[in-house]
């Protein structure tokens, strides 16, 4: 207990130091696995502004979603569980009846949030063989958003099951922790434009090509029991979309990259011993330069550098983090986690 006091005042005193940053973390709910799905947001979803967080969606979807397209997504919202898998279906039919948006909407806001998502994430290995794991989330949409991040516990036999970041509205994972055996962030990997993506991920759920990745990482969270298999599975999942999905251990070398096309995936491990200790991904192939209009992979690793193997922890990660561009005008929230120290999980919003 006083480990952990102790690290949160050293974030706190971190998050302080960090120019144009404030000490403001993301709300925290219990979710209880044993609840019917259609139930298992409501109390979450009663304690907003359900008028705010339906303004909200529909900016968002409204934003993203080509008109041409609503037809097409029509076409899932009636069997609906014949498109989603359950328990997915069910919550977003839950959702949608408490927040009062329509079915459409709330499907249209989980596409949405699969592809639009720009990120940076590190997994790191420090030299007693640590893993750490941090994570911006970068939404080029509103920053109301950042009202509605939560982080979600998921309890299961009256037992802490997984624990993941959220926007409100989001039955997927970006960015989760399984205790003491993996973490998981996912990046948006830029294959054009968004409405394209869109199309595309539309029309693999039609022909039920794949499920959402956000959905497949849940899935993976919820079942999964170790690293290996972890990666195993998001290696081999056919996808909607091409993404990136970085997975930390608990043990050493325990941490890598992988860059998924919709069957493909390319792996990019940790090797501490050749001086790879750590993996910073954007929204980019790491075997490529990064763009120059959009190059945080190179400020990030000069940070991480900086920083030193020797010195890698919460506080430092979290330093890396608020480097400017990695932290930049649209990042909602950072998140911080160690699978072999589940009570460090934080997510802190970003103003």
């Amino acid at each position: 207990m006083r480990v952990a006091v102790l690290s949160a005042i050293l974030i706190f005193l971190a998050v302080s130091t960090v120019p144009g940053s404030c000490v403001h973390k993301a709300q925290r709910f219990r979710v209880d696995l044993e609840t019917p799905p259609e139930e298992r947001w409501d109390h979450i979803l009663k304690q907003y502004d359900i008028e705010k967080f339906r303004k909200i969606a529909k900016e968002v979807v409204n934003t993203f979603i080509p008109k041409l397209l609503v037809p097409t997504l029509n076409l899932i919202i009636a069997p609906l569980d014949k498109f989603i898998p359950e328990p997915y279906a069910s919550e977003i039919k839950g959702i949608a009846k408490t927040s009062g948006l329509g079915l459409g909407e709330i499907l249209g806001l989980n596409i949405v949030y699969d592809v639009t998502a720009f990120c940076t994430s590190i997994v790191a290995q420090d030299t007693k063989g640590a893993i750490w794991h941090g994570r911006n989330l970068d939404y080029k949409v509103t920053d109301e958003l950042k009202n509605l991040t939560v982080v979600v516990d998921y309890y299961r036999n009256g037992t802490a099951d997984y624990t993941t970041t959220s926007f409100l509205g989001q039955v997927g994972v970006f960015t989760g922790m399984r205790p003491h055996e993996f973490t998981i962030s996912l990046n948006e990997r830029d294959q054009g434009s968004v409405e394209k993506n869109i199309e595309a991920l539309i029309e693999a759920l039609i022909l039920k090509k794949g499920m959402l990745t956000s959905f497949i990482l849940r899935e993976t969270i919820a079942t999964r029991r170790n690293f290996r298999t972890a990666v195993d599975e998001l290696s081999t999942t056919p996808l909607v979309a091409p993404v990136y999905i970085i997975v930390g251990g608990v043990r050493p070398s325990e941490g890598v990259v992988i860059t998924r096309g919709q069957k493909d995936a390319e792996l990019w491990h940790l090797d501490a011993k050749s001086g790879r200790w750590w993996l910073l991904e954007t929204n980019y192939d790491h075997w490529v330069p990064p763009p120059a209009h959009d190059d945080r992979r190179d400020p990030g690793n000069k940070a991480m550098e900086k920083v030193g193997q020797e010195n890698i922890n919460e506080r430092t990660l979290f330093e890396v983090l608020s480097v400017e561009p990695v932290l930049n005008e649209h990042t909602a929230y950072t998140c911080l986690m160690s699978a072999a120290r589940p009570d460090l999980y934080d997510a802190i919003i970003r103003d």
